[in-house]
Formats: C-alpha cells, sequence, structure tokens
C-alpha cells in the first residue's frame, strides 16, 4: 500500500510548514528584541550604581580631608597606585562601602577643593570630577562605550 499525495494536501502541507516557519521567525524576533532591551536596562543599572558608589567615595574623600586638616596630616600619598594614604583609602572604601578600585588623577584638595578620580568595578568605569563650587561632572563608561555624562 503506497500513500499517494494529491496535489491538494501537498499544498495543504507546504501552507502549514510555511506558517510554523514564520512563527518560529516572529518568536525568534521577538526573543530577541526581548534579550536586547533587558541587557541595555541591566548595563544603565549597573552604570547608575557605579555612579552612586563614586558620589558616595566622593563625600568620604571631603570627609577624610577634613579630618586629616584637623590632625594636621594629609590623606594624600603619590607612591600609591590610589593616590591616597593606605589609612585614608581603607577609610574611604569603610565609609562609602565600596569594593571597587579607585585611583585619584589629580588633586587640588588643600587649596581649591577640586579633584578628579576614577572609580573602577565590575566592567563599569567612573570618571568623576568634583570643581571648587560643588559641582561635578562624570562620565560613566561600560565596554568603552560612554553610558551616562555629565560635563
Amino acid at each position: 500500500m503506497a500513500i499517494q499525495l494529491t496535489s491538494s494536501s501537498l499544498n495543504k502541507r507546504k501552507l502549514m510548514v510555511k506558517r510554523i516557519l514564520i512563527s518560529l521567525l516572529v518568536v525568534m524576533i521577538g526573543v530577541a528584541a526581548v534579550w536586547s532591551a533587558a541587557t541595555l536596562f541591566s548595563t544603565k543599572q549597573e552604570a547608575r550604581r557605579a555612579l552612586r558608589e563614586a558620589k558616595d567615595i566622593s563625600l568620604a574623600i571631603k570627609i577624610q580631608t577634613i579630618k586629616a586638616d584637623a590632625d594636621g596630616t594629609t590623606i594624600l600619598d603619590r607612591k600609591r597606585t590610589s593616590g591616597f594614604t593606605k589609612a585614608a583609602e581603607d577609610e574611604i572604601r569603610e565609609l562609602a562601602e565600596v569594593s571597587g578600585d579607585i585611583y585619584l588623577v589629580s588633586t587640588q584638595i588643600k587649596s581649591t577643593g577640586n579633584y578628579r578620580f576614577f572609580y573602577e568595578t565590575e566592567g563599569v568605569l567612573v570618571d568623576f570630577t568634583r570643581g571648587s563650587d560643588e559641582t561635578i561632572a562624570y562620565k560613566v563608561y561600560s565596554h568603552n562605550k560612554t553610558i551616562l555624562a555629565n560635563d
């Protein structure tokens, strides 16, 4: 017994396969769109978290500077990678509750209160500058792309 397919049944079969392929394509496009949106949202959340931590570091630097001035000491140590003394860096990390790397790039803390530092954590880099008039400028980078900027 051989099964014979008529042209009508072949057309129905082709139509069914075509519908299945179109449905699969629509589902794949939908998944790709959702994945892309979720990745973008996650990246922006990481950037916002890193910026919040950088602002906390800035406040901790200010507190440590005031304490050091009162004690007649300094928080700066250019021989260290971070630019801070070990004790000041530890205290800044504790006050800001951060675990990333802090790099003091430039400072005029004593004379004008200006300073600039980089904060790096989990693939995100924050370039943070505080001016003498308490203005701040920042750029947040992730994988060589600017995510957030205010300058």
